[in-house]
């Protein structure tokens, strides 16, 4: 699968990352080592277990990855979440959800980029 194909099955913007890496190599590149980054499983594991601070933290940094990336379908879900955590509304197990859904899909389609 070509990076053009794996951003548009992603919710990713190609043409937002193209502009700023130039190269489609360079994305491809550090594409391949968002799996490598623990920040979503520290996210998931603290928001399963209820500990709302440590998954806010751990979801800031996956949003700055997912926003260097230009993954902008993960960005703005967790942009919402956070949100939400800010106006102390942790009821958002929906949207925790349709995240890590989101993000499984990310994964998957890394495993046939070319």
């Amino acid at each position: 699968m070509t990076i053009r194909l794996f951003y548009s099955g992603t919710g990713g913007n190609y043409e937002e990352i193209i502009k700023w890496m130039k190269k489609r190599e360079y994305v491809a590149h550090f594409v391949r080592k968002y799996p490598a980054d623990p920040n979503f499983e520290i996210f998931k594991t603290a928001y399963e277990a209820g500990n709302y601070k440590e998954a806010f933290y751990a979801a800031n940094k996956v949003r700055k990855i997912a926003r260097k990336l230009s993954f902008t379908l993960l960005h703005d879900l967790i942009r919402e979440l956070m949100v939400n955590f800010t106006q102390h509304n942790f009821k958002v197990d929906k949207l925790f959800q349709e995240i890590v859904y989101v993000n499984e899909n990310i994964l998957f389609m890394l495993m046939y980029l070319e």
